[in-house]
């Protein structure tokens, strides 16, 4: 309506129509306006078409993009950097596999031979194409051809090459990469700390993830939740119950507040150092303040009695996560073979034995080869303990006998 109401609309207002209707799907109406434009004797410009051309890539109909893509050129418009990085990003996003680089590889090379120089959105959207699929050798050279084109990598190449390498573990390399953009002093925000932080506790390298942690709030950048809960976990794995504490400490000092990672991160240093009670204690304060507890947390409640040797308890909790109505709630394997593994070293073959038949009923779960470990590891051992206890008995109720029949004998 408003459009309607411009007595001679100029080729700005035409582009953004096409927003207007690109933003509520009409597609269809937002192409007709490259015909509505002819009509009013204007051309479109590369800013018109680049619009058009988003607006259906954005909507995932690359045919579309592409045939506006090709009609450029008959309205005489090449097409610019933006043009072809738009398409660059298409198949970067969306083609899988191999294909995904070759076709990002192609529609560079088309865009070099038509003259268009790429800029540094070209560079990295055809980085995050090499790095999706683990090849770095082609990463590391594209790295130096922008470097010989004039390019300096800025922050969101890094952090390309950082977080492919913290994906594949390898924490020299994703380091390196922290430490030369250290050198060249490229600006680090949160999301390059994080994964340098990631790379390195995934690695158990704690004293590198810690001087990380430490530049990070020098630069002036405060921790998130993913970095704390990925420290909680490295040091919940290395059974170093005080360091996560600390953690635990800093987070509420950082106010960010405390979630099923985090709880069961503590919970599980707590297991790890023999101290079900606090595990408990730290299950109960994170009920009251809020948190539903899931899977892991149960889990570990669970286990948590076990260690006590609670098992009526620990069999009543695996009891109330099967009838559960909220399925981030119900008990996995892991719950069961924790119960049957604790049950037979403590000679509680009824648990144990009860258990498994709970599993076995479980239609959602299937007993896998820790429960087979498990039962034929451990089951041995409490076969021996029945037959001595078994063995014993008989051996009481034989002199009894005995002191029976010599009774009978004195009366005779």
């Amino acid at each position: 309506d408003i459009f309607k109401s411009i007595p001679k609309p100029n080729i700005q207002c035409f582009t953004s129509l096409i927003k207007a209707y690109s933003a509520v799907d009409q597609l269809d109406m937002a192409s007709s306006v490259l015909k509505d434009i002819r009509s009013a004797g204007l051309k479109p410009t590369v800013r018109t078409y680049n619009t058009l051309i988003s607006s259906f890539v954005a909507k995932r109909k690359l045919d579309f993009a592409t045939h506006v893509f090709e009609e450029m050129e008959f309205d005489g418009v090449k097409p610019d950097t933006i043009s072809w990085n738009i398409i660059l990003n298409w198949y970067a996003s969306n083609t899988k596999g191999n294909s995904r680089s070759r076709k990002v590889e192609e529609t560079f090379e088309h865009m070099i031979e038509s003259n268009v120089q790429p800029n540094l959105i070209t560079y990295t959207t055809l980085l995050k194409a090499y790095l999706a699929y683990d090849d770095f050798e082609s990463g590391k050279q594209l790295l130096e051809r922008m470097k010989l084109d004039g390019f300096s990598p800025d922050t969101e190449v890094y952090n390309t090459f950082i977080n492919a390498y913290a994906r594949r573990k390898n924490w020299t390399e994703a380091y390196s990469m922290y430490q030369t953009m250290k050198e060249e002093k490229v600006p680090m925000n949160l999301y390059t700390y994080s994964r340098v932080i990631r790379a390195l506790a995934t690695s158990n390298q704690a004293s590198r993830a810690e001087n990380v942690l430490a530049s990070m709030r020098e630069a002036g950048v405060t921790p998130n939740a993913v970095v704390y809960v990925t420290l909680l976990s490295m040091y919940a794995d290395r059974g170093n119950l005080q360091k996560v504490l600390f953690l635990l400490r800093e987070m509420q000092n950082d106010h960010i507040a405390a979630d099923n990672r985090v709880m069961s991160s503590v919970m599980h240093a707590c297991l790890r150092t023999n101290n079900p009670d606090l595990a408990i204690s730290l299950y109960s304060k994170m009920k009251s303040s809020g948190i539903s507890p899931d899977v892991v947390t149960c889990t570990l409640l669970l286990r948590a009695h076990a260690l006590k040797a609670n098992f009526e308890k620990a069999l009543e909790l695996l009891n109330i996560m099967r009838k559960s109505k909220h399925r981030m709630q119900r008990p996995e394997v892991v719950a069961y073979n924790s119960l049957i593994e604790l049950a037979t070293l403590h000679q509680r073959g009824d648990i144990a034995l009860e258990t498994l038949v709970l599993l076995m009923k479980d239609k959602d779960v299937r007993p896998d080869r820790n429960t087979m470990e498990s039962i034929t590891h451990y089951w041995p051992k409490l076969h021996s303990h029945s037959k001595e206890v078994v063995g014993g008995n008989e051996s009481e109720r034989e002199r009894e006998r005995e002191r029976e029949g010599e009774g009978e004998g004195e009366g005779e």
